[in-house]
């Protein structure tokens, strides 16, 4: 995840020029200087439809800036997080499946 010019973007790589996979969300997803809840759910199956991104709850339109993953994103590296991030993070969560949007839309709900 990462925020560029008031914008919200998803991003994810491995290792070589051509495997990479990259979206941001339409301008005003997401504002500024308050809290949001923010999910974003991969298939895995590397194409450019792949990846959904939501905000409070709801599916924002976004728009694909990068290919396609040829090879799997599991490395043996350390996750990082926060590379170049200004602001505040509060309850991470990582999955080892895809959520619904059923399930999103009840972890954006205030006190879950």
């Amino acid at each position: 995840m990462m925020l560029r010019r008031e914008t919200l973007g998803f991003g994810a790589a491995n290792k070589g020029v051509g495997n990479m996979l990259g979206m941001y969300a339409d301008k005003g997803a997401i504002m500024l200087r308050q809290w949001s809840h923010v999910a974003t759910v991969y298939d895995g199956t590397g194409r450019k439809l792949s990846v959904a991104m939501y905000v409070d709850g709801r599916q924002v339109r976004y728009e694909n800036t990068s290919g396609t993953l040829s090879a799997s994103i599991k490395v043996s590296d350390p996750l990082r997080i926060g590379r170049a991030f200004v602001g505040q993070l509060d309850d991470l969560r990582i999955y080892n499946r895809m959520l619904s949007n059923e399930e999103i839309t009840f972890l954006a709900a205030p006190d879950q």
